[in-house]
């Protein structure tokens, strides 16, 4: 998803995309419009039209 475009469905939440795009909701952070949503608040975040959606994950190493 990251870097693409996608059309959603009216309604949808941050926490929608989240599951629809990763299959795991650990080690991860989203983003709405460079501003991170904290985890409490996915579910009642709604994806607009227009908004930028960027899913960070942690990677270990370095």
């Amino acid at each position: 998803m990251n870097g693409e475009v996608n059309e959603l469905l009216p309604g949808t939440t941050v926490a929608d995309v989240v599951r629809a795009s990763s299959p795991s909701k650990t080690g991860i952070a989203v983003a709405r419009n460079s501003a991170i949503v904290p985890r409490s608040e996915w579910t009642s975040t709604p994806v607009e039209d227009g908004d930028r959606i960027e899913i960070l994950t942690a990677a270990a190493g370095g």
